[in-house]
């Protein structure tokens, strides 16, 4: 199973989901000012590179807030990121160019606001206002905003349905599309890819999972040309492959016996395989005799 932990970050950078954030503890003295302990920012990248470039930006501009916190000059508007406020931009375009009440005047306006705020970037902010600015983000940008709208299902309702927004935005990542590339063709690549193997039961919720979260973008404005119902996914069918024999019998599964699972977990591993993949392998197949999981389910899980 592929693990990510904090240890292998550089600095200042964590990891939620496929995304990298900046995170930088303020001073003591500076605390009661920003009203947090530690400075928090999205940096709409799954690319550790182009996060290195926009950590180190960040930390020069957090170190000026911190002057300016303590001179008493500190403007708390300055704390939004390109990404932030080109996501805000977007949503205002959207407001004035949608409805019956558009104002083409005003809409002209704002245009002409992001236009000067973006050439006012230099480098990686540049580039990272003008992704968000028109839904270029990663396919995961928005799942915090989205489980907070979800809060009152069962915990572990909730865990599955982030599981399987986050496995889709590995794939989508490991492809190098983000969040305004998922077309109706690119879903029904992931159906067939990833949803189709899994078993009946499991894929309908997958799918579920990806309906709602695009229904929630939609709703908020995140993207568009599409609708509440699900977007790219509403329409995508499952297909229902026949159904595996378990363990020799044909009508219902049965548990392993003994002998059996001592056979899975302590028979000798194959001569060509390294040596270490063999802790992997015994973890997933206690998994597997513990949770019932599937193969693909167990490959997919991650470290967060």
């Amino acid at each position: 199973m592929a693990r990510k932990t904090a240890k292998a970050l550089p600095r200042l950078l964590r990891l939620k989901g496929q995304t990298f954030w900046f995170a930088r503890d303020l001073p003591a003295d500076c605390r009661p000012i920003f009203g947090k302990k530690t400075w928090l920012t999205n940096l709409g990248t799954a690319d550790i590179k182009i996060a290195v470039q926009r950590r180190d930006t960040l930390e020069a501009e957090t170190t000026q807030a911190f002057a300016a916190m303590r001179a008493g000059t500190w403007n708390p508007s300055e704390a939004l990121s390109p990404v932030a406020r080109g996501e805000l931009y977007r949503e205002t375009l959207l407001a004035l160019s949608s409805g019956s009440e558009a104002d083409p005047d005003a809409l002209e306006l704002a245009v002409y606001a992001a236009e000067s705020e973006r050439d006012a970037y230099r480098g990686p902010q540049k580039g990272a206002f003008g992704d968000a600015l028109k839904g270029s983000v990663e396919v995961d940008r928005h799942i915090d905003a989205y489980l907070i709208t979800i809060a009152k299902l069962a915990p572990a309702t909730i865990r599955g349905m982030k599981g399987h927004i986050l496995q889709f935005a590995r794939w989508a990542s490991e492809k190098k599309l983000r969040l305004d590339a998922v077309s109706r063709r690119i879903a029904g690549q992931y159906v067939t890819a990833v949803i189709d193997p899994m078993h009946p039961k499991t894929a309908a919720a997958h799918l579920g999972s990806l309906r709602s979260y695009w229904g929630f973008l939609h709703r908020r404005g995140h993207i568009v040309g599409a609708d509440a119902k699900g977007g790219p996914w509403a329409d995508q069918q499952i297909e229902v492959k026949g159904k595996r024999v378990e363990r020799g019998d044909k009508d219902e599964a049965r548990p392993f016996t003994v002998d059996e699972v001592r056979t899975l977990l302590y028979s000798p591993f194959p001569p060509r395989m390294a040596a270490e993949f063999a802790p992997q392998l015994i973890d997933a197949l206690t998994i597997s005799l513990l949770s019932g999981m599937r193969q693909e389910e167990i490959a997919t899980l991650w470290v967060e």
